[in-house]
């Protein structure tokens, strides 16, 4: 099913605040228990695929392009992964602290907060996501 994708990024690093919003279209189809939403991220003119899976409150977030990365955000779990670049892998450890998952098929609201460990570095990301189910 088509839809418009309203995202919304917030991302905090040693006191500086940064706010990124975009309007995409989007694909929406359901999956057992939750939605699957299928989007295009075109950033400097490097596109990148994005796929997000949520049900109840796990989320998995696979980006897919020059860089790429999948992030599973469970609340309470914290979860290792590599953010892949074409001179080579960056680990990361995600904290999750909070998801709010409203999507349906239908369209919805999902909300993320989480934390990024990398390099002995931390940064606190806030992502959040509007679906409007386009008219047929």
């Amino acid at each position: 099913m088509n839809a418009t994708l309203d995202l919304t990024f917030f991302t905090e690093m040693d006191g500086e605040r940064d706010e990124q919003r975009f309007s995409l279209p989007a694909a929406v189809s359901p999956v057992t228990g939750g939605v699957v939403v299928c989007y295009d991220e075109e950033i400097d003119n490097a596109v990148t695929h994005v796929t997000v899976t949520a049900v109840g409150e796990t989320v998995e977030i696979a980006r897919r392009g020059d860089c790429s990365v999948t992030f599973l955000l469970t609340p309470g779990t914290p979860r290792p992964c590599n953010y892949e670049t074409p001179y080579g892998a960056i680990p990361m450890l995600l904290k999750n602290a909070k998801v709010e998952n409203h999507l349906t098929v239908a369209g919805g609201t999902l909300c993320a907060d989480y934390t990024l460990d990398m390099g002995g570095g931390s940064s606190l990301h806030t992502l959040t996501m509007k679906i409007r189910m386009d008219e047929q």
